[in-house]
């Protein structure tokens, strides 16, 4: 019988693919392709994950799903915590699962961080938290992190009056 959960509707699971795609491209030193990824992940997890969650993905809203994955663009600055040690990063882009950003000094994969958003209003300002999941060069002593929000910060977000206003970035860049 073909399975027929909506694996690529489900955010949760869009976010396990990617990161299968990444260790599997590692694996295969080259670039894998999401949808190669996908067909792989699926045959090895998907039964799995149905059966997890499955029954949670029917009371989702395909809207909210796809507002998740929407880009942002933020006219905005991040303080980034570790350690309480204040660290200034300029946001590249932003959804609701994380934050891309520049900044000047190395953090290291894998490590917990406190994020401050600051925007030109005070009362738009977001203290949340994430996890450094992507680190790469971008120039001379500059680097590119991928922070990921923890779920808290992820719900946080989602009621975050700023979004309403933040110009979104083409769907084509996700």
């Amino acid at each position: 019988m073909k399975d027929k959960y909506p694996y690529l509707k489900d955010p949760r699971a869009i976010d396990e693919i990617r990161k299968h795609k990444w260790i599997e491209s590692q694996k295969a030193g080259r670039e894998i392709g999401f949808a190669s990824a996908a067909v792989d992940w699926i045959k090895k997890y998907g039964k799995q994950w149905k059966e997890i969650y499955g029954k949670e993905f029917k009371d989702k809203s395909i809207f909210i799903e796809r507002r998740r994955y929407r880009r942002f663009s933020l006219d905005c600055l991040a303080e980034l915590i570790k350690n309480n040690i204040l660290i200034l990063a300029e946001v590249v882009d932003i959804n609701f699962f994380g934050l891309l950003c520049k900044t000047d000094k190395y953090l290291q994969m894998g490590s917990k961080i406190g994020i401050h958003l600051l925007t030109r209003s005070i009362e738009k300002e977001l203290i949340c938290n994430g996890i450094i999941e992507r680190v790469s060069q971008a120039g001379s002593r500059k680097y590119e992190l991928f922070l990921k929000f923890d779920d808290y910060s992820q719900k946080q977000l989602e009621n975050w009056g700023y979004f309403n206003r933040a110009k979104t970035l083409s769907p084509q860049k996700i």
